[in-house]
């Protein structure tokens, strides 16, 4: 929890004593739902935040938007089958654009 968690739920704990004539048991529904809720809404926020932090390392490296590298290496596949007990893989090799990228985000590679 941040430090504007409290401060919010203050606020909005006053605003159903005072305006809405809450019960105390209201309030503590409301306290319990808005901790998990404060809860969810930080998840969501840091996995947002990881995920732009991910695509401006990626158009750092590669010169390339988050969009056309998906566009890219959405048709690289790997398949792994397994037959008789030995596990067989078949892979789609980069081509073109995709290896561009690929390359460009190896370790040691225009760093």
């Amino acid at each position: 929890m941040t430090a504007f968690t409290p401060l919010l739920q203050a606020f909005f704990t006053d605003r159903l004593v005072t305006q809405r004539h809450a019960s105390s048991n209201t309030i503590a529904a409301y306290r319990d739902t808005f901790a998990s809720t404060a809860d969810s809404i930080h998840a969501h926020l840091t996995v947002v935040f990881c995920a732009l932090a991910i695509s401006r390392h990626l158009y750092k490296n590669t010169g390339v938007t988050v969009r056309r590298i998906v566009r890219a290496l959405r048709p690289l596949r790997d398949v792994t089958i397994t037959i008789d007990g030995h596990e067989l893989t078949a892979t789609t090799p980069p081509t073109g654009e995709a290896a561009d990228i690929i390359a460009a985000l190896r370790p040691g590679v225009g760093h």
